[in-house]
């Protein structure tokens, strides 16, 4: 879970590797 976008999105926690992964999506 940690490390996934979707997951940190979902769970509403952004992770550092989330937001670095959720960074270039967006």
């Amino acid at each position: 879970m940690v490390g996934s976008p979707v997951s940190s999105e979902r769970g509403g926690k952004p992770t550092q590797a989330a937001l670095a992964a959720s960074t270039p999506l967006r």
